[in-house]
């Protein structure tokens, strides 16, 4: 668990940590642009460069083209007494988490596989050990103990480390982590946990604790040079260098501060990174910062989901440079958001990282993907983003759409079957999109219908002829062409491979046409354009029956055709629209109806107006209720939420989420007939620290090292019981079950068990 919520922790950094054991080179071949022209069939030329065949006029068949299927902010319990000076945190390996958590309610402790055990310390309580067992469970009273004694506690003690703390008092953190530029300093508090009044500064004495180069303790007033961090007499900490008496900079220390008052202990961990450390957490931070300025000048959060995704995209790719020769500096440089966002250069890496933090920030879930590709060069390693639309996951790949003018959009809204079957990633993610696939790209087609649409679209109806036909065919799959050209009764007169971006298995073809079946024109006139029923909808009624127009034989502005209604037997049409291009009033116009051998003439009043609403994000908050459960608290029920950008689910009607998990929780309002779904609120769904490294069972008969955070209960009870004592004793014979409380935004901790062997005493 300590392990996944550091993944967490860093994930939300922008991947920090990832540097330290992935480097992505794109390996881009500088010479030119990777644009070149594909053969597009199985069908030869008759010479093997000639891009045309005039004497060919059968369109290509299919091209074997097909992709494979494979598609902290810490608790209390800070459990560890032993500090290591040298830790190297980001050494580890860890996994993401699992969005099926299968912990859905309290009950499922029953069927928990997973236990962490108290143990049994064999210690025997020294008289100053039962006089401080004795006070804190009384009301606060001062204990007389002198500085030595204190000292001595610190550096032999063997028992828990919250055994000498008085519940009334805690500091206000406890765990901190010190870094050269950022958070390079600050003072520790202790609060009344009744009053919450902060306890004078010249009250405390604080101690260092360190175990590297020895075990030692240093007061503000001994000299600081072994020291982790420089402590002062008010509780002031400041960053040290990590660099040891060798040079060696370690990349992380931890010592232990420990606050006395008036005889009672209270401590904290405190991290300090190396300054290399600091100087990755310091880019990321400056590189936030700076995706919030883009967003910002540039208006986007006041623009609908696809808009703001579409600005954003344009801007990276446009305003990022590629850094061919890293004159940045060494590659690890160029792998982070910093030298996307700031540097305004980077490698394929800080593309994906840089577009992440910007569409963070306007609220579109974005996740970073890697694996080897050839969109930039033979089996390079390359990096891009995943980014959900509508509950639906696209690829977009702001590293090989960069220009130096306009954005041509070629690796936007990619789905896997917009890579080759031989480049390697994992293809295996939920919910990937279709419906907006390559979206810009007005002549894609993956199926008969879009190629006739298409067809249609080129119709001209003042020469009734379809002089040129230009496609981007899905995967080379030119059945679908083949049956589309036949159905609209086209005779090829010539073809000719087109260009296409490198690294893409669909395939792009130029048609032209012998006209001589020209066929008689059908006038159309449209009656009626008016919105229906008061929903983003537009009703069109035709003089005369039209059947099986599609969506793309309609063309509008300033927003998208989601899907049409033939109704009244094809006289008239329903479009649903989405995707508007601004909030507010917007106007759309039908600008076309195109059909190959009709003209429709369009009624003068062709515009309709629309009001669309700005959902704002919702004002909630959540209560955890115990490990995998949290109570949505707000006045409305229109609302849908997921973990870690999974999937989106609606909010039960009891507002109780049964599939809580650690990561990123966001919420928003949904969908109506007049307005997008909102903003996310997002909140960190944190989990409390297992106590079995604080809690001990001591000479099987006593469990000490608990506080008022925690709760128990036996192992067959339904109901936990709260701590309301530091230390329990005679209980009844059993296994007991104990656990860290959840609250706020914290779930339970899991569970630590342990078995209590002797009867209760009468």
């Amino acid at each position: 668990m300590k392990k996944l919520q550091k993944y967490i922790k860093w994930l939300s950094l922008g991947s920090v940590v990832v540097l330290t054991s992935t480097t992505i080179s794109c390996n881009v071949n500088t010479s030119s642009k990777n644009i070149f022209e594909i053969p597009t069939s199985n069908k030869k030329p008759k010479t093997p460069n000639s891009h045309s065949n005039s004497t060919n006029n059968l369109t290509p068949e299919n091209s074997n083209t097909q992709p494979n299927n494979y598609e902290n902010n810490n608790s209390s319990n800070n459990n560890s007494n032993q500090i290591n000076n040298n830790e190297h945190s980001n050494n580890e390996i860890v996994t993401p988490p699992v969005e099926n958590n299968t912990e859905t309610n309290d009950t499922f402790i029953n069927n928990q596989t997973y236990f962490s055990t108290i143990s049994n310390l064999d210690y025997s309580l020294t008289s100053l050990d039962k006089t401080y067992l004795e006070n804190v469970n009384k009301n606060f009273n001062e204990m007389s103990v002198d500085d030595n004694t204190i000292k001595n506690i610190i550096l032999k003690n063997k028992l828990p480390i919250n055994f000498y703390s008085h519940p009334k008092y805690s500091l206000e953190k406890q765990t901190i982590t010190l870094d050269k530029f950022t958070n390079n300093q600050i003072k520790l508090k202790l609060f009344d946990n009744n009053t919450k009044e902060q306890v004078p500064s010249e009250e405390i004495k604080w101690y260092q604790q360190i175990s590297y180069p020895e075990d030692q303790v240093i007061t503000a007033n001994d000299n600081q040079d072994k020291a982790t961090f420089i402590l002062s007499s008010d509780g002031t900490i400041k960053w040290k260098d990590t660099k040891e008496s060798n040079e060696k900079e370690v990349e992380e220390k931890s010592a232990r501060l420990w606050a006395e008052y008036k005889g009672y202990l209270y401590s904290a961990i405190i991290k300090v990174y190396s300054e290399d450390k600091s100087k990755l957490i310091n880019d990321e931070n400056e590189a936030i910062e700076k995706a919030k300025k883009i967003v910002e000048e540039n208006g986007w959060n006041k623009l609908p989901t696809l808009e703001k995704l579409t600005k954003a995209y344009e801007w990276v790719t446009k305003e990022v440079k590629y850094d061919y020769d890293f004159t940045t500096g060494p590659i690890l440089k160029n792998q982070n958001a910093h030298s996307a966002l700031v540097k305004l250069k980077t490698v394929c890496t800080g593309y994906a990282k840089g577009l992440k933090l910007i569409l963070e920030e306007l609220g579109i879930p974005c996740k970073f993907i890697e694996g080897q590709s050839k969109r930039e060069t033979s089996a390079a390693k390359h990096a891009w983003n995943l980014v959900q639309i509508d509950n639906e996951w696209y690829h977009v790949d702001t590293t090989s759409d960069r220009t130096d003018s306009k954005t041509k959009f070629n690796f936007f809204l990619n789905t896997n079957d917009d890579f080759l079957e031989s480049d390697i990633f994992d293809r295996n993610f939920k919910n990937p999109g279709s419906r907006l696939r390559n979206l810009k790209f007005k002549n894609f087609v993956k199926t008969k219908e879009d190629v006739m649409v298409l067809i249609d679209n080129n119709f001209n109806p003042n020469n009734r002829q379809v002089n040129k036909l230009s496609l981007i065919v899905d995967r080379g799959n030119f059945n679908i062409v083949n049956k589309a050209l036949e159905e609209r009764n086209l005779d090829v007169q010539n073809w000719s491979y087109g260009s296409i971006s490198s690294g893409s298995p669909n395939k792009s073809i130029i048609y032209t046409f012998n006209n001589s079946n020209i066929k008689k024109l059908t006038d159309v006139k449209i009656n009626t354009i008016e919105q229906y029923n008061n929903k983003n909808a537009i009703k069109i009624e035709f003089d005369k029956e039209i059947k099986d127009l599609k969506a793309g034989n309609f063309n509008i502005n300033n927003a998208i055709i989601k899907k049409v209604e033939q109704i009244q037997n094809g006289k008239a049409y329903i479009l649903y629209l989405e995707h508007f291009s601004s909030f507010g009033e917007v106007e759309v116009k039908l600008e076309s109806i195109k059909r190959k051998d009709y003209k429709f003439d369009l009624n003068e009043k062709n515009k309709v107006k629309f009001n669309i609403k700005k959902q704002e994000k919702p004002d909630i908050k959540i209560q955890s209720l115990d490990n995998s459960r949290i109570k949505i608290i707000s006045n409305t029920n229109n609302l849908e939420y997921n973990f870690n950008n999974n999937s989106w689910k609606n909010v039960p009607s009891n507002s109780i989420l049964s599939d809580a998990t650690i990561g990123k929780l966001y919420v928003r309002y949904k969908e109506n007939d007049n307005s997008p779904s909102s903003d996310v609120t997002v909140f960190e769904i944190q989990k409390a620290d297992e106590i079995d490294k604080l809690v001990k069972l001591v000479n099987e008969n006593m469990l000490i090292g608990l506080d008022y955070s925690m709760e128990y209960k036996k192992e067959k009870e339904t109901n936990w019981n709260a701590v309301k004592k530091t230390a329990l004793k005679d209980l009844d014979k059993g296994t007991y079950w104990i656990r860290a409380k959840a609250f706020d935004s914290t779930l339970a901790s899991d569970i630590s068990k342990v078995e209590w062997k002797q009867k209760k005493l009468d």
